[in-house]
């Protein structure tokens, strides 16, 4: 692509960016968990997959860096208190409050990679320059709803615990435990420029979105992360490109920040491919599995 194709191609990607309102209730109400990044369904967090990249031109690297979650075991009955914490730190729509509701739940849960991906967007959107006020949590008996200013509420209810912490719930009535993707932590080198950490993609109940999200490190030049070109292929082979995305377009030298893209209508298991732009606006491809 010429250079002053890619420029156009930025100029119209900027305008298009709009801060998405992400709360735990608009974004996790509609939201459908998806287990198994680059593994299956059934392989538990405390696997230890590698990754697998495999290089071919122009750094396009491609890789295999998921875990799933593991079903809650003999589920314990702690007071509600513990469950009330949690909600009330995933409904706060603050990176911080809600990496906080990790440490409620059950390690290797669906409940911590619920958390890990809401505190995740959060702080994407946070990084891109967006950041929005707490949602009320109301509390029925087992039930737990949150209800932003715009937006469907959320409730959280049948709530399970393992070792005295959150382990699993539904959400809107839907069993979320084989439906949520986490990364193994590995970090991507895409040709020395910069280093891409997968951590979790997520679809949405009513919108069928897809939300897949990343960490960015630069290396000793400025990158564009180009997230609203990403692009995503379902196990079917049916592509799709980004409908909209957060965290920041560009990111300056020897930084890091946190992003998302997000594919309407995608199907999950697939693959990203996230095209980075270097300072001199050459392409430089990773193509990571979610499922």
């Amino acid at each position: 692509m010429a250079r002053a194709e890619r420029l156009n191609r930025l100029v119209a990607s900027a305008a298009a960016r709009l801060p998405i309102r992400r709360s735990a209730a608009a974004l996790m109400v509609p939201l459908l968990l998806l287990v198994g990044a680059g593994c299956s369904a059934s392989t538990a967090l405390d696997s230890d997959p590698s990754p697998v990249p495999v290089v071919t031109q122009d750094q396009d690297t491609v890789s295999e860096v998921g875990q799933s979650p593991t079903a809650s075991e003999s589920p314990a009955a702690p007071s509600a208190g513990d469950a009330t914490d949690y909600f009330t730190a995933i409904a706060s729509n603050d990176e911080e409050t809600t990496g906080q509701a990790q440490k409620l739940a059950a390690p290797k849960s669906v409940a911590a990679a619920y958390a890990l991906h809401l505190s995740t967007t959060a702080a994407a959107d946070l990084d891109g320059g967006y950041s929005e006020d707490a949602d009320e949590l109301n509390v029925d008996g087992g039930d737990y709803e949150s209800c932003p200013s715009e937006g469907k509420c959320t409730t959280w209810s049948d709530v399970a615990f393992s070792g005295g912490k959150v382990s699993s719930f539904t959400v809107n009535g839907v069993d979320i435990n084989k439906r949520i993707s986490v990364g193994s932590g590995d970090r991507v080198k895409v040709g020395g420029l910069v280093q891409v950490r997968f951590i979790s993609a997520y679809q949405s109940v009513a919108s069928k979105a897809l939300y897949v999200t990343f960490e960015f490190k630069s290396g000793g030049e400025s990158v564009t992360t180009n997230l609203d070109s990403a692009k995503y292929r379902d196990p079917s082979g049916r592509q799709a490109t980004a409908t909209s995305s957060g965290g920041p377009n560009d990111l300056d030298r020897d930084s890091s920040a946190h992003g998302y893209a997000v594919f309407k209508g995608a199907k999950p298991g697939g693959v990203v491919t996230l095209d980075i732009y270097d300072s001199d606006y050459d392409d430089h491809y990773v193509r990571i599995k979610t499922g």
